[in-house]
């Protein structure tokens, strides 16, 4: 087994409250009156921040945290942090900071390094077993986040004393700013906005909105768009003729109503922009990235394309198992992950019932170009679509297998009349569910997947919509005891006979046995060992790091089986009747689309 060396280093940016003085050191006192009514300075008091700057920020670089856990929830919700540093490092009183932000590193140092860094300290005072945050010309690296701090804590007790913070990434701080900070601010920056423009460009125009966001920087690849140009949210074809002027020539048209801008914040508006093209933005540090749905979800062809990189290191497709020290081929460009070898604890569920059951998603938006009334205005599109495969559209089937249906959730867009850009928005928006009724959660003390190895550590930049796929190892292996569980004993025998043995323990019902055998191989042709990632949790502590993540599918599984023969006094021999179809159960999720 791989040993790897993790180090994660916390820089501190720190801006101090100026209104803050230093008093004269009071006498010590020595009498209870002294302690109740101290005596009145005689010098002037002089201000605590004395040397003030554009910025007013200081520094406190390379601290190692006694404990750290950090959290990515999701692209459109705010990554969360947590660290627990010891005083000594750390040696302030929270009511003194006006604000703050951290840079967090996660990763692996040499293992020369690391043994150096153990005994001896360098010139500068660092040490070589912790990780470095810059290059070698200076410049600094990728951190694992970027935050600011919500909550700061000082805790002195028996144990010890500590310095703790709380907060999260950049999502953070546009969820928590209003638009609406002035009266009508919501109203005159929408209609300020250039919705012709590029959907980066008009990301960067909200951003501009207020000076605080100055320092984010909206990036998008043009390459991973349908044609290679970025689409634009107001595009005339996507504009109600009402909102495109008397000659409906009018460019830079808000697509869309403003709806209610009394609680609209800038993440918000960011968020409704992206929608509108089918994009998703997230935070890598303070670059606020925008990407198509697809090109974040299709990872299993990852590293063909320049623009859609591995998750290894330099983008390319992993072609070494540097364990058992053998080529990969073909080489991987997703992570794989085997039971037995990367991971030891991992699990799956499917949902039945509630809001999770894979449903059809159905975009809906009113023609206020048509000069019919009541429904026939209305405009829709839906993924998968119409034509697809009936057991892809059928949602629902009862145990019986007498009832089966089709669940729809309407979504309504206002404003967007093009039927294509409709079905672009309901296929990011599927994709982006995931098809959440299977998934499952994985824990890892291993910093990389498999064939990686401590000079890889490729689990560290694992994220929310990565890919993964999951294998079983069932060699049993002689230079150390083979994990003992009942699916790796179940999997290193031959099918039939695993079938036989399983069959012969439930009562000879050898279809059940062949399901169970077949499930735990992950040998069902329509169900995929491919996953991907919806949370990712890091915890790190002075005694290592643990990876855990949540996982959901991507396919779709097919509710219609064809007709099975088999032998007289089987389960699947009765009499089953006829099956019943219900075509719609459509759920509302956002409202009724306006115009209706």
């Amino acid at each position: 087994m791989t040993t790897f060396y993790p180090s994660l280093i916390v820089n501190f940016k720190l801006r101090f409250d100026e209104a803050l003085h230093l008093q004269p050191e009071p006498p010590i006192s020595t009498t209870s009156s002294e302690l109740a009514d101290p005596p009145a300075a005689s010098v002037a008091s002089t201000p605590l921040i004395v040397d003030r700057g554009d910025e007013n920020a200081s520094f406190i670089l390379g601290r190692v945290p006694r404990s750290a856990s950090l959290e990515f929830p999701g692209y459109r919700q705010a990554a969360q942090f947590n660290l627990v540093v010891d005083f000594r490092d750390m040696p302030l009183d929270p009511r003194v900071i006006r604000a703050a932000a951290v840079e967090i590193f996660l990763g692996a140092v040499p293992p020369g390094d690391f043994a150096t860094g153990m005994t001896t300290i360098e010139r500068d005072g660092s040490r070589r077993s912790r990780l470095r945050t810059v290059d070698a010309n200076g410049n600094s690296l990728d951190p694992l986040m970027v935050g600011f701090v919500d909550e700061a804590d000082v805790v002195h007790n028996e144990s010890g004393s500590t310095f703790s913070v709380k907060g999260r990434d950049a999502r953070g701080i546009l969820l928590d700013t209003p638009i609406s900070v002035a009266p009508n601010a919501a109203q005159q920056l929408l209609n300020e906005l250039d919705w012709s423009r590029p959907i980066d460009e008009v990301v960067q125009q909200i951003l501009q909105f207020n000076p605080f966001f100055s320092s984010f920087i909206v990036t998008s690849n043009p390459a991973e768009w349908p044609g290679g140009e970025l689409p634009a949210p107001g595009a005339a074809a996507f504009t109600p003729r009402h909102r495109r002027g008397a000659r409906g020539e009018r460019s830079g048209a808000r697509p869309s109503p403003p709806g209610d801008t009394n609680n609209l914040n800038f993440w918000d508006l960011v968020v409704r922009a992206c929608y509108l093209v089918g994009a998703i933005p997230y935070f890598e540090g303070l670059a606020l990235r925008i990407r198509p749905a697809r090109s974040i979800f299709d990872q299993a062809r990852a590293g063909i394309d320049p623009t859609n990189p591995t998750p290894f290191a330099g983008g390319r497709p992993r072609n070494f198992d540097e364990i058992a020290q053998v080529d990969i081929d073909p080489g991987l460009s997703f992570r794989r992950l085997v039971y037995g070898r990367d991971v030891t604890n991992y699990s799956f569920n499917r949902k039945f019932g509630g809001f999770q059951r894979p449903r059809i998603v159905r975009t809906v938006s009113v023609n206020t170009d048509s000069t019919t009334r009541g429904t026939g205005r209305l405009i829709e599109s839906r993924w998968p679509p119409e034509n697809a495969d009936t057991g892809a559209n059928r949602t629902r089937v009862a145990p019986s297998n007498q009832q089966s249906q089709q669940e729809i959730v309407n979504v309504p867009v206002a404003g967007v009349t093009d039927v294509a850009r409709l079905q672009e928005i309901a296929r990011s928006i599927y994709e982006e569910i995931g098809r959440g009724e299977m998934g499952g959660a994985c824990e890892t003390v291993n910093l990389a997947s498999f064939g990686g190895s401590n000079a890889d550590p490729d689990l560290l930049r694992l994220r929310p919509g990565d890919g993964v796929e999951f294998f079983v190892d069932t060699r049993a292996l002689s230079s150390r005891a083979p994990l003992v569980s009942t699916l790796t004993d179940t999997n290193r025998l031959p099918f039939e006979e695993a079938v036989a043995e399983i069959a012969s323990r439930i009562g000879g019902d050898r279809n059940l046995a062949r399901v169970i055998v077949a499930t735990a191989r992950g040998q069902v042709q329509e169900l995929q060992r491919f996953f991907r990632v919806s949370t990712v949790r890091y915890d790190w502590s002075t005694t290592g790091i643990k990876i855990a993540f949540d996982f959901q599918n991507f396919v779709v599984v097919r509710s219609e089986v064809g007709t099975v023969s088999s032998a007289p006094g089987t389960l699947d021999s009765r009499s089953v009747p006829t099956r019943r179809s219900i075509n719609l159960d459509v759920i509302n999720i956002v409202g009724t689309p306006e115009g209706t």
